[in-house]
């Protein structure tokens, strides 16, 4: 096996191991394994830029030095004093591993970017499955005896950790090996998502499997993609994932009972007869819209400019600091030039990643897109800055177009570059003949 693919795999499971221990950690308030949650995440940002140093010459400097200054320096900085202003063991690991790990899953994600260029990402995928699958099933089972507050977040921890970056594999229809792990992934998102009552899974679920039916049709697999449509429409009227009839674990309520559609609908028509946007802002289905109200309400001129910090916090019923909206947390806790910078950002990549030379030469290009474009919508409803592989794997997809194309040889003394062959050359579980060599 060629030493970037093992690289790969030790960096996700180093990656997995801290997010699990850190969710573990807060739920159980044990220091110890907040600990080895740090740990992890030290080991894991140590391999990553020691991959980054030995290829460094892949890497297009400019792009990747742009990206880390807006979504990881400028958040460590941050960070950073406000541990400098108060200096004790707690502030230090909630700061760095619980809440500013997801910054530095940045460097993580060029890193996985550079060991995978070489089209080894889906292969990475395929086999990371085969763990992710039963790890997340045993998580969903041991939340399912938990209390509810437990429960509904080891059923987010085997969302973010295991099953959206395997519902990847359903995005690329010619593998069809992965496609079957990559489509039961997409139903335990519905499902779990539905029996959590979670409006933001649920969203992210429906996003994978309208872009994997959609690519069914892209690449001419027409038949495969009405077979899904009728399987999907059969499971969810029997009541499989229906997130109209099924009942959450922590509340009395369906997930469309919290959507609250008949309000929408009537705030859509008091907006369309006076054309008030601020109608579709406060209807009863969007429980967020009195929290960003509190949160936001007393922003001054430099609040607006910089945010509130990593530990910034808001009055809304009692004292908080999480507005559980993605783009609305970073906004409160950095500020706009920030976010504004950070969309795009992603926004480039995203379209570096469609519509560049990425396509043709890296299988991973459109799922990771796709994925980037999940990101984006995410954001908008839940989609919180959370140190999980859904992120790593994001940034993975930005950071993949701060590298060239083309293949060099990173091995003293250099050798001439070569062409990289076809990513459709490539089927899951086999790595490319042609590789970089350390």
């Amino acid at each position: 096996m060629n030493r970037r693919y093992l690289l790969a795999k030790r960096l996700l499971m180093s990656l997995f191991i801290s997010s699990t221990a850190a969710f573990l950690g807060i739920v159980s308030e044990s220091t110890a394994i907040k600990v080895l949650a740090g740990v992890c995440q030290v080991v894991t940002i140590g391999l990553s830029i020691d991959v980054i140093k030995r290829y460094q010459r892949l890497i297009k400097w400019r792009i990747a030095l742009t990206y880390l200054a807006i979504m990881c320096v400028y958040p460590l900085v941050r960070i950073t004093i406000t541990v400098l202003h108060e200096p004790t063991f707690k502030i230090f690991t909630d700061a760095f591993f619980i809440h500013g790990g997801y910054y530095q899953l940045v460097i993580v994600g060029l890193a996985l970017a550079v060991l995978t260029r070489d089209g080894s990402g889906y292969p990475l995928l395929y086999r990371f499955a085969f763990y992710a699958i039963p790890v997340g099933i045993l998580m969903i089972a041991f939340g399912i005896k938990a209390d509810e507050e437990t429960s509904v977040g080891f059923g987010q921890l085997a969302i973010n950790n295991c099953f959206i970056p395997v519902a990847l594999l359903a995005l690329y229809p010619s593998q069809k090996k992965s496609l079957a792990l990559g489509w039961f992934s997409i139903a335990v998102i519905l499902i779990v998502a539905a029996h959590i009552d979670s409006r933001s899974y649920t969203l992210v679920g429906v996003y994978f499997a309208a872009l994997s039916i959609f690519a069914f049709f892209r690449t001419g697999h027409r038949k495969w993609g009405y077979t899904v449509i009728i399987l999907l429409a059969v499971a969810y009227f029997s009541g499989a994932y229906s997130f109209f009839n099924t009942k959450s674990v922590d509340q009395n309520e369906s997930v469309a009972d919290k959507y609250q559609f008949a309000t929408l609908q009537r705030s859509l028509g008091q907006f369309l007869h006076d054309g008030n946007l601020v109608r579709l802002f406060f209807w009863e289905g969007n429980s967020r819209a009195g929290i960003i109200v509190d949160a936001f309400g007393g922003f001054d001129r430099d609040q607006w400019l910089w945010g509130k910090g990593i530990f910034g916090r808001y009055s809304s019923f009692t004292e908080r600091s999480t507005i559980e909206i993605g783009w609305a947390q970073e906004l409160f806790r950095w500020g706009i030039p920030y976010i504004v910078l950070t969309l795009i950002c992603l926004l480039y990549a995203r379209r570096r990643l469609k519509k560049g030379p990425y396509r043709k030469v890296d299988l991973m290009a459109i799922p990771l897109a796709s994925l980037i474009g999940i990101k984006l919508l995410d954001g908008m409803v839940f989609g919180m800055p959370y140190n999980t592989i859904y992120s790593a794997i994001v940034f993975w997809g930005v950071m993949r177009t701060a590298l060239s194309t083309k293949i060099i040889v990173c091995s003293p003394p250099l050798s001439k570059e070569i062409k990289e062959p076809s990513a459709r050359s490539y089927t899951p579980g086999a790595i490319p003949e042609t590789s970089l060599t350390v």
